[in-house]
């Protein structure tokens, strides 16, 4: 359409167009569902995934045992290791978790 044309009147809608409607407004039904099950899934997801990974490293832990330790020794030399390992595993979590809650959100109730 032109800037020169005139603006077209709405065709009447005829019986044989009313079952196409009725799948239109049965798939925007759909949509608007699958986008409140989509914005659901973005706000619940980042706390999930931040607990099922804290859940698999907790069991992925290394345990060690150091019989002869009292509570006024110094931890083995291998604590300090174990520790920065801790800390990049952390930041890496908490990267994965920034990063999935930096997607964008897709508006769906604007019509």
């Amino acid at each position: 359409m032109s800037l020169n044309e005139p603006p077209r009147t709405p065709q009447p809608v005829s019986w044989e167009d009313e079952p196409k409607l009725q799948e239109v407004e049965m798939l925007e039904s759909q949509v608007k569902q699958m986008a409140h099950k989509i914005l659901h899934y973005r706000t619940t997801l980042p706390d999930q995934l931040k607990t099922a990974f804290s859940s698999i490293l907790t069991v992925q832990r290394p345990f060690f045992l150091f019989p002869n330790l009292g509570p006024n020794l110094d931890p083995p030399a291998i604590l300090p290791q174990v520790v920065e390992t801790v800390k990049s595993v952390a930041q890496a979590l908490d990267f994965l978790i920034s990063n999935v809650c930096s997607y964008v959100l897709i508006d769906s109730y604007s019509s």
